[in-house]
């Protein structure tokens, strides 16, 4: 399989999604969430209230503050009329200056579902509460609706639950649009409340008064009005969904996938039309919607959106690819110099690769003669025990293996003895690297690659880009096709390390992250201050479980020690570097 491996800057990613997927569409979109801001002057009183429209709806954004015979201040204090509003009593009816009215409960539910479909990840009530003093708990005041936690006057006269709670009147007399704190809506009638707020609403500004006829002739058509977006359904105009308004403009043409009008730096959203519907688009069709998998021909493509993961063509459909789909060659870099180890104890043969003034196995052991290494017997395994994986990835051994000592060594406070140069089940020649060996090879990757590293991530564009140890250990020793990245990484694999994310093998038998980590042992032993169960914690204890880890999603870790119980019963895999 030929594989394309390249590292691609910032900057040519910005341009990637900046162009392409062209979705332009008739009319350029205005942001689904942008409220405009006005303002009225009330005649009955000269009182200016600022308004806002939110979708087709224009409201007041404060309360009423209109005084009638029926109306009181908060606590019969004058200055919390400022900033709460009046509290009034039924018979609102004409509360409202003409051309605005009270709303009903229907109309305050297609403000509520208007509010949803555009920040469908914040509740609606705290986008439309203020923020400031007049809350507990406050919003965010995201369409400058500014509710503010007004309470209520009792039948009894007195006044309760301000900064908690706001009434606010509807058309229906003795019901409310209730906003209860930490963000809960409700629609309640009580004959407890005395006094209520008012928020006036501008007459024939609801989506069904200023919006064509919807039928089954504009059935799933989407229009912009005023400064919001509906979709015609069954039920009639609603607020337009994410997939609806970032759609807008699109001719929606079956299987067909664009980019949203305000998705901005979300790089990886497409859309896809579906049933006459926009939707959002899986990660499987932004990625495959072109590429015919009827014939389950293992074919692996890389991602034209997430261009940092392939896909492979299976029996049921196209799926992100694991390491295991991959052919052995498409582990190592065809631009690095690879030798050759023929091991002639099973005539098995490695790669191996010069990094600074080391000689390393480019891939991981594969060594399982219990024969004539009878310390292996029980303790290495090829991942879910099937031995083509051994032929691909190299096996997983126990520290006892890894390290060719007996099970009197099996406790992990029994001091092991380890030499400087510990050849464990290594070939003739080779050795169990140490932790000093294993930072000899970090330490020249960050010397080497570092800078190199900075103007991959930067495209160049930043004179002196800073190093970073994370991107330089994942553009030096990561394999670029193997590893699950959930988002973009700089692999180039350019020492040619060639790292797989083999995980560990757990004594239970199970296999763990997989597609998350690379780990070896290493040949290092000290006393160390840690817990292990049924020792008391702080004793010194001898430990001899040191491994490396090289993370999907962090870094290389120099020299992690294992904490768990039965240390020396996890399955890693070796990587023998040169006498």
């Amino acid at each position: 399989m030929n594989i394309c491996k390249c590292v691609v800057g910032l900057f040519a990613v910005l341009v990637l999604f900046a162009c392409g997927d062209d979705s332009s569409g008739t009319k350029e979109p205005d942001s689904p969430r942008k409220e405009v801001i006005s303002s009225i002057t009330d005649p009955r009183d000269g009182r200016v209230y600022q308004t806002t429209q939110i979708g087709t709806q224009v409201w007041f954004a404060e309360n009423l503050q209109y005084e009638t015979d029926s109306s009181w201040c908060y606590g019969d204090d004058v200055s919390n009329c400022e900033n709460l509003g009046r509290l009034y009593a039924g018979g609102t009816e004409n509360l409202c200056p003409a051309g605005f009215h009270i709303p009903s409960q229907h109309e305050w539910e297609e403000l509520i579902d208007y509010v949803a479909a555009v920040e469908p990840d914040i509740p609606p009530a705290k986008s439309l509460q203020g923020y400031g003093q007049t809350w507990y708990v406050s919003g965010n005041n995201a369409f400058s609706f500014g509710v503010p936690g007004a309470g209520y006057r009792s039948v009894d006269g007195s006044y309760r639950e301000r900064m908690v709670n706001a009434y606010l009147a509807t058309s229906r007399a003795g019901c409310y649009q209730a906003f209860i704190s930490n963000y809960h809506l409700n629609f309640l009638c009580d004959d407890s409340i005395a006094g209520a707020s008012v928020r006036c609403l501008k007459d024939s500004s609801n989506a069904d008064d200023v919006l064509p006829v919807c039928d089954k002739l504009n059935l799933n058509e989407t229009v912009y009005e005023g400064n919001g977006y509906y979709t015609c359904d069954k039920d009639g105009w609603r607020a337009s969904n994410y997939a609806e308004y970032n759609a807008y403009g699109n001719e929606c043409v079956e299987n067909k996938i664009i980019k949203g009008n305000f998705t901005g730096f979300a790089y990886f959203i497409r859309f896809i039309c579906d049933n006459g519907r926009w939707r959002e688009a899986t990660e499987i069709e932004r990625n495959t919607i072109d590429k015919d998998c009827s014939k389950a021909t293992n074919e692996i493509i890389q991602g034209p959106v997430e261009f940092y993961k392939y896909y492979i063509c299976s029996d049921s459909g196209w799926r992100v690819t694991n390491m295991w789909d991959f052919q052995k060659d498409d582990y190592f870099n065809p631009d690095v110099e690879y030798g050759t180890l023929a091991d002639p104890r099973d005539q098995n043969t490695y790669r191996t690769v010069t990094i600074g003034a080391q000689l390393w196995m480019a891939e991981n052991l594969n060594y399982a003669d219990s024969v004539k290494t009878p310390n292996l017997k029980g303790n290495s395994w090829c991942y879910m025990d099937n031995p083509q994986n051994c032929e691909k990835a190299g096996r997983f051994y126990t520290f006892l293996a890894a390290m060719d000592q007996d099970t009197s060594f099996a406790d992990n406070n029994i001091e092991m003895p380890l030499g400087s140069v510990t050849q464990g089940i290594c070939p003739e020649g080779w050795h169990i690297p140490s932790e000093l060996d294993w930072n000899a090879l970090l330490s020249y990757v960050i010397e080497r690659y570092a800078q190199e590293s900075a103007v991959a991530l930067y495209a160049g564009l930043v004179e002196g880009a800073s190093v970073s140890e994370i991107f330089t250990y994942t553009y030096a020793f990561k394999s670029v096709v193997a590893w699950d990245f959930d988002y973009w990484r700089v692999a180039s694999n350019a020492s040619g390390f060639s790292t797989v994310p083999m995980g560990r093998r757990d004594p239970d038998g199970s296999f763990v992250n997989t597609q998350d980590n690379f780990n070896i042992w290493l040949a290092s032993e000290k006393l160390v201050q840690m817990f292990i169960a049924g020792v008391p914690a702080g004793e010194d204890i001898a430990s001899s479980d040191y491994y490396p880890v090289i993370s999907a999603y962090n870094t290389s870790i120099p020299a992690s020690l294992l904490q768990q119980p039965d240390a020396r019963k996890y399955g890693y895999p070796v990587r023998c570097i040169k006498d």
